[in-house]
Order: structure tokens, then C-alpha cells, then sequence
């Protein structure tokens, strides 16, 4: 039985889709997540990720990350501490920078309180600079 048959199908009775709308995408989400879990590639892993539709077509969205890579918004960390004169390697005695984001203007600098590792707290760049800016 494929999935859009185990979707379709209750009880007995065979439901046909006249149109795509978003509890069909939901209950359709579930089923393909659940599919994609019993997939197995060594090294990485693999999620849904968005989707876009209308009444008669839906995209979604496939994601494949190497198991242990770098994100996107560790990898701009790198870039900007940097330009901004952060030294990644200096330990605070509370807090961590974990990621950069580019495009929160106020707010790009994400860490972690290590009493707390599993909060995340935003911080400008001047905080930053003040916790873990090289010292001349």
C-alpha cells in the first residue's frame, strides 16, 4: 500500500483529493516523515523541510546534513567574530557565542548561558565585543 493510500484510506472507504489544502498537507507530512525515518545513510541525516502549495500542487522542501558539520550561522560566526575583533577561543566563565545571524541587524549574536546549555539568548554586537573582544 503506498502512502498516498494510506493517507486516503478510512476504514474501508477510499477518499479521492480534489484539492490540496492544509490538513491533507499535514496528515501527508507525518506519513512521509515517518517514511523518511526509516531510511538510513551513514553519516547523514534527513528531514522535511518546508512546503509551499496551492489547491493543486505542493513543494516540499528535502534536507540532507552531514552528521557533525558546521551550520550555516556557525560558519558566519567564524566569519564575523573577525571582523568585529571577537576572539572565539576566550572563555567566559558563563556564557558561550554559538551562532551569527546576518540578517538580526539588533540582535546577531547568539550564546548560551552554560549554567543553562539549553536556552538561547540574542546579543548585540557591542555585548559581544565587551565579553569576548581581543584584548590589545
Amino acid at each position: 500500500m503506498s502512502i498516498i493510500d494510506k493517507i486516503l484510506t478510512k476504514g474501508e472507504v477510499t477518499m479521492t483529493i480534489t484539492e490540496l489544502n492544509r490538513p491533507t498537507l499535514a496528515r501527508l507530512r507525518t506519513e512521509l516523515d515517518a517514511q523518511l525515518s526509516n531510511i538510513t545513510i551513514d553519516g547523514i541525516s534527513i528531514g522535511l523541510g518546508s512546503c509551499s502549495y496551492d489547491s493543486g500542487q505542493a513543494t516540499f522542501k528535502l534536507e540532507l546534513k552531514v552528521e557533525g558539520a558546521e551550520t550555516r550561522e556557525q560558519k558566519a560566526l567564524k566569519m564575523f567574530a573577525k571582523l568585529d575583533g571577537i576572539d572565539l577561543d576566550k572563555e567566559h566563565p558563563r556564557y558561550k557565542l554559538v551562532e551569527f545571524h546576518s540578517k538580526k541587524r539588533q540582535y546577531p549574536y547568539i550564546y548560551i548561558d552554560k549554567t543553562k546549555p539549553n536556552l538561547r539568548f540574542k546579543g548585540t554586537t557591542d555585548w559581544a565585543v565587551r565579553h569576548f573582544g581581543k584584548v590589545s
